[in-house]
Order: C-alpha cells, then sequence, then structure tokens
C-alpha cells in the first residue's frame, strides 16, 4: 500500500455530499461484428470502466466524457514501448449514449469499425447500483479546507447478492469491517486531525491533502464478477500516488477465486516465464536485451498477487513503482488459459 489514513473523527459536523447521478451499466453487443461486453461507471466527475471480446475476455481499460449530453467519448488506455521512445496510441469509441444502449464507431490508428452496444443483464452478469460521497475536513482554527475524501462503489440492494459488500471493504482494505455499505460509507469519511500536529496543519493549508477510494466493476459476465479498487492521494509533493487492486468473485459459491484454484503446481511455477514473454513481445524487447531496459530489475519480479480471472485468462496488474518507474503507468500482461496450458 502505498499510503495510509486514520478514520475516527469528523470534525466538520455536516452531512456527506452525495452524487445522486452516480450510476453503473454492463452492455453487451459488437465491435465489427465481433461480440463484446463492457462495463461503465458514470459520475459527476468521470466515466470509466473496461471492454472485453468473448473470444479472450482481455480486460481493456477506458475512460472519457461526454461531448453533447448524448454523445460518449471513451478512449482506450493503450501504452507502448519501443526501443527508441515511448509512445501512446490510443483507440477510442464515439457514439451516441441512450437510456439502454451505445452506438457509433470504435477509430484505430489505422481504420474504424461500428459497434453496437445494448444494456443487459442476460449472460449470468448482475445489475449493481452505485455510490458517490464526498467530504471535506476544515482546519480548526482557519477553517479552510485541508483534506478532501470521496468514497465511490458499487453496491448492491438485492439481499441475494449482499455477500459482495464484504469483498468491497476487503478490496479496499478493511478486512474487519462487518457493518452495512452505509455504515461503512461513513467510517470511510471520517478522518482524525487530533494526530496531527502545527506544522502539518500548516502544510496542509497551503497544500489540502486528497484521499478517495473507487471500487468499480471490471467485468461481469458469465458468473465471475471482477472488482478494482482504485487508491488515491495527495499527501504533498510533486504528483498524487495511486494504487489499484483486483478482486475476483464466484457467484454461485460465493467465495473468491485464486490462481491456487483454477491451476496446478506446475502451471502456477511456468507463469513467471511466460509473463515475461508476454511483457518482453508487448514492450518490444528481444531475448537478449536486459529487462533493466525498461524495468527496474533484470531478474523476473512478474509473479504477484494483483490479478484477475476471467472465463479465459488470468491478468496480472503492476502499479507504479512496482517494477518500474512511475512514468510507464500501470502495466497489465494477460495470459489465456489456452496459453498457459498448452
Amino acid at each position: 500500500m502505498l499510503f495510509s489514513y486514520s478514520c475516527n473523527t469528523i470534525l466538520n459536523n455536516k452531512t456527506p455530499k452525495t452524487t445522486s447521478t452516480a450510476y453503473y451499466k454492463h452492455f453487451e453487443g459488437t465491435v465489427n461484428n465481433q461480440p463484446v461486453a463492457m462495463d461503465l461507471t458514470f459520475t459527476k466527475n468521470y466515466i470509466s470502466g473496461s471492454y472485453y471480446k468473448d473470444a479472450t475476455e482481455e480486460l481493456f481499460d477506458v475512460n472519457g466524457e461526454f461531448r453533447t449530453i448524448d454523445s460518449l467519448i471513451l478512449i482506450e488506455n493503450l501504452v507502448f514501448w519501443n526501443n527508441k521512445n515511448r509512445d501512446d496510441i490510443n483507440n477510442y469509441f464515439k457514439g451516441i449514449l441512450n437510456e439502454d444502449s451505445y452506438k457509433g464507431i470504435m477509430m484505430t490508428p489505422d481504420t474504424a469499425y461500428p459497434f453496437e452496444l445494448k444494456e443487459t443483464y442476460d449472460h449470468q452478469s448482475i445489475p449493481l447500483s452505485y455510490i458517490s460521497q464526498s467530504d471535506s475536513v476544515l482546519h480548526p482554527t482557519s477553517k479552510k479546507k485541508i483534506v478532501q475524501l470521496e468514497f465511490e462503489s458499487v453496491f448492491t440492494s438485492d439481499k441475494k447478492y449482499e455477500f459482495i459488500h464484504p469483498y468491497i471493504y476487503q478490496l479496499i482494505g478493511d478486512t474487519s469491517f462487518k457493518g452495512s455499505m452505509n455504515d461503512y460509507i461513513k467510517k470511510k469519511l471520517n478522518y482524525d486531525i487530533h494526530t496531527l500536529d502545527t506544522t502539518e496543519l500548516n502544510q496542509m493549508q497551503a497544500h489540502p491533502f486528497y484521499y478517495s477510494d473507487y471500487c468499480d466493476v471490471a467485468y461481469n459476465k458469465n458468473n465471475p464478477l471482477i472488482l478494482t479498487n482504485t487508491k488515491m492521494a495527495f499527501l504533498g509533493g510533486v504528483h498524487e500516488n495511486f494504487n489499484v487492486q483486483y478482486c475476483t468473485i464466484d457467484l454461485k459459491t460465493q467465495q473468491l477465486v485464486t490462481i491456487h484454484q483454477i491451476l496446478n503446481d506446475n502451471e502456477i511455477k511456468n507463469l513467471p516465464s511466460l509473463l515475461e514473454q508476454k511483457f518482453r513481445k508487448q514492450y518490444a524487447l528481444e531475448d537478449k536485451d536486459s529487462l533493466s531496459k525498461i524495468l527496474y530489475y533484470n531478474d523476473n519480479h512478474f509473479l504477484n498477487n494483483t490479478y484477475f480471472i476471467t472465463n479465459k485468462g488470468i491478468g496480472f496488474l503492476y502499479n507504479t513503482h512496482e517494477i518500474g518507474s512511475f512514468t510507464l503507468g500501470l502495466i497489465t500482461l494477460y495470459l489465456s488459459f489456452d496459453e498457459i496450458k498448452k
């Protein structure tokens, strides 16, 4: 974890602000006549999510904005590396969002494909709601804002699926919390400034701190539900810190899915080598090239505990400064089960 904070007492005695327009949608349809699904979260501040082709179920992150009241642009987060420099090459979706559909053109650097998606929950996916709440903490004497807190998360009001809530708390980092989602929100929007000294309080007046927890849907189809948590914090310095985690929930057994349940010992043993091969291909590194040309290490650090599991494969995510510099951003390597088991 890149940062931590103590949450005990709220000092401003205000009712937290709630964004009532936050919502979640699951779409299924086609891009260039190929079956795909898309999970999107809409809040006051951002639109983000992921899409995945039925053939591979590799997750691709997207984020975007409305250009007009119904014209939605979603940019796919693609990062490529070559031997000379780092380039950001983006595909993007440009279309009209209606109440239950999203239709338009997916643009790539080379061509354009039509896409048509409809909101549906037919393929063992579950409808979910989304809540967005925020609050701030004021300096005890100047009354200036010194901390901004934000909490956003999917949740369910269907008792049949309430078992996902403890997994949300666990994903965010509260392994012992057992209460309701409403109680959890109150906990997340509490902040104890009694531990701060005068120097810290003055510093925060000049540059207010910022903490946020976003729990979103990454995959919601054919039973597994994959949730992702993004923690962001500004604690002074040059930029924000952020950390992303995943969990995969089997909706039938109501249990977390781990690689040890779906792969044998030999397959797990082979994962580091397969992930390195994938990394070299993805970042245009020859076999003779040192990994340290891009990463911190020349030895293999690719097997970690930040992964998601779809019906077709496993994706491993590496947070900033985990194996590479902040400028690399998040690195994701996806292996299909065909690649793992061949």
